[in-house]
């Protein structure tokens, strides 16, 4: 999109170390990303799971991230849900 600024940037916090303030910190950088580039879609939940957590423990790294986006596409009325994952 020739925008640096594009993007959440989800690799970068692959080593940092899990908890309530790495998922806070996606969690609101996903929010404000959506709010600057898609301001059509309403954010319904974000799931953060890190290395740290049992379920994000069966991936074959030892170092992951699973994000489940749940949203809704305001115009359409539409409901979805996004699974991400992020392995290195």
């Amino acid at each position: 999109m020739m925008d640096p600024d594009f993007g959440v940037g989800l690799r970068r916090h692959l080593f940092e170390q899990s908890g309530t303030d790495l998922s806070n910190k996606i969690k609101e950088r996903i929010r404000k990303q959506t709010r600057k580039y898609l301001p059509f879609i309403k954010i319904l939940n974000i799931q953060v799971l890190s290395d740290g957590d049992s379920e994000a423990q069966s991936s074959t790294s030892a170092y992951s991230l699973k994000i489940q986006i749940a949203y809704n596409i305001t115009p359409l009325q539409i409901q979805d849900t996004l699974q991400i994952g992020i392995n290195n």
